[in-house]
């Protein structure tokens, strides 16, 4: 399954419970601000591992590997994501 990665969230050393709520709220604002992705994509908490342990990330997600970004529709979304992302000053 593809994936790209929106990036990180979480509060160390919290419970797996907080942390699970933490990851959906942050979902639910990136909808609320970019809107939600194209209809073969999804945004969901992966966790990701690495040598010290495992970490939560926000990615974008989608069944078919030969949709990828190269699909308009997901790339311009994750490109006015970031967009936005990095214009906002409040």
């Amino acid at each position: 399954m593809p994936v790209e990665i929106i990036g990180e969230f979480g509060t160390p050393g919290a419970s797996s419970e907080w942390i699970e709520a933490e990851g959906k709220l942050a979902i639910k604002h990136v909808v609320k601000i970019c809107g939600s992705p194209p209809q073969e994509m999804e945004l969901e908490i992966v966790w990701q591992e690495h040598e010290l342990g495992s970490y939560p990330v926000i990615a974008l997600i989608w069944e078919d590997p030969t949709t990828r970004l190269t699909s308009v529709t997901g790339r311009n979304w994750l490109r006015t994501m970031i967009v936005i992302a990095t214009t906002r000053t409040d």
